[in-house]
């Protein structure tokens, strides 16, 4: 029924930030408008690795449908392949940067830094490896939550996330 490849029109109604889903209303002019669900993983992004900004309540966005069964076995629809019908108007260059903070810290061995993971403005995620580092790098192993980093933006290699490229550590909250 509704699994046929069809781009479809819609509105987001909800958002949860926390839990990163949502639903979207179709725009079915005469009928009933269907919900569909949607997580942070079915939104496509723009060329700055951007996905939450665009999952906002009110934001009209372009998607596909697929069934699938919600975890209480039943049969409900998801949306894929969501985009924004209008984009923000900032581009990519090599000169792009901004301002994260710290929001996650994974260690590894004897209490070093494998890998740090920022909140974005836009309220996504970016990883941070140490070789991205390229101002600060002596006050690695002391990244805490809430420090501030600025830095530019490229494709993950390996999962969706953004990664963060060309960092300068700007603040540690507590040395």
């Amino acid at each position: 029924m509704f699994a046929d490849g069809k781009i479809r029109h819609g509105i987001t109604k909800f958002w949860d930030a926390s839990k990163l889903f949502g639903f979207i209303e179709e725009s079915t002019p005469g009928r009933i408008a269907p919900r569909h669900y949607f997580n942070v993983e079915s939104i496509v992004p723009d060329e700055l690795f951007r996905r939450v900004m665009y999952a906002q309540p009110g934001v009209p966005v372009t998607f596909k449908v697929v069934p699938e069964t919600d975890r209480r076995g039943k049969k409900t629809t998801k949306a894929i392949e969501v985009c924004p019908e209008f984009l923000a108007d900032d581009e990519w260059s090599d000169e792009y940067r901004e301002v994260s903070t710290v929001r996650n810290v994974l260690r590894v061995a004897y209490g070093k830094i494998g890998m740090v993971f920022l909140s974005r403005p836009d309220g996504d995620v970016a990883a941070l490896s140490y070789p991205d580092v390229e101002v600060g790098g002596e006050l690695w192993d002391r990244l805490k939550l809430g420090d501030v980093v600025r830095h530019g933006v490229g494709q993950q290699d390996r999962g969706r996330s953004a990664r963060a490229t060309h960092a300068e550590i700007l603040v540690t909250v507590s040395q």
